[in-house]
């Protein structure tokens, strides 16, 4: 039988790595690839501002930070290691979040432009046909009587021409607003 000397004597011993607090230059490139990125993307936040914007520059900061302490990470699933994978999924996380809002941002200006007319912003023809169905819907259900007043203005293509604002602007005509106003709103 051995002695347990013999066996501390030969049980192979793992090599020791000295912990760096700066690790090597080609640890630190994709953290520095993600950091000049970030730069220039914050530039651009100065020019157009939208949530998928700011989420994305969130979501590399989230990555930058997870390339340093992915950099710091002396073996595979070791504290650092783990900390790096957990901020890249929170980064991807935040850029998903912020598509999400920004889709639906811009699903809410479709579905407005799709019932307004982009002039004037008054009610469509298209908006017209689903409020005359709701309220015969409503007229249905309740026995209620309801009225419609269609106004036929004069010249308002010329109206509209003449008083025609700079490109995505509303128009502002005089008989539109004075409507506008005056309806009740649902």
């Amino acid at each position: 039988m051995r002695s347990p000397q013999h066996y501390a004597v030969c049980r192979p011993r793992s090599p020791r790595i000295p912990v760096l607090f700066f690790p090597s230059p080609q640890q630190l490139l994709p953290g520095a690839i993600f950091f000049v990125s970030l730069i220039w993307y914050r530039r651009r936040l100065s020019d157009e501002d939208s949530a998928f914007d700011r989420t994305i520059y969130a979501a590399a900061w989230f990555n930058v930070a997870a390339q340093f302490s992915a950099a710091q990470s002396q073996r595979l699933l070791d504290a650092p290691f783990l900390f790096a994978q957990a901020l890249m999924v929170m980064g991807y996380t935040v850029a998903l979040g912020g598509a999400l809002l920004d889709n639906a941002h811009l699903f809410e200006q479709v579905r407005h432009l799709a019932v307004s007319d982009p002039l004037t912003g008054l009610a469509n023809y298209r908006r017209l046909l689903d409020v005359l169905e709701n309220e015969t819907e409503r007229t249905n259900r309740s026995g209620r009587p309801f009225s419609v007043l269609l106004l036929d203005l004069d010249d308002l293509k010329k109206n509209k021409r003449q008083l025609r604002p700079p490109r995505g602007q509303p128009c502002d005509l005089p008989s539109c607003g004075c409507f506008a106003d005056s309806l009740p709103r649902h």
